[in-house]
């Protein structure tokens, strides 16, 4: 559920951010940021920060 969000919602702001930001705020390495503006999908962790870096919100998740 969290993956298909990333892949409809965030993943598309993530590709027009500027890799100094990507390198900068979430701390991935140039390469890395290349690829993940790219369209490769980050580990969950990253998640929250690419969020807050494009100004969009977390989805609520269900405690169980």
């Amino acid at each position: 559920m969290l993956r298909q969000w990333y892949a409809d919602t965030l993943e598309p702001a993530v590709a027009t951010c500027r890799l100094a930001d990507l390198r900068n705020i979430i701390g991935f390495s140039p390469g890395y940021a290349w690829q993940v503006r790219a369209g490769r999908v980050p580990h969950p962790r990253h998640y929250a920060a690419l969020a807050a870096l494009v100004g969009i919100g977390m989805p609520e998740t269900p405690r169980t």
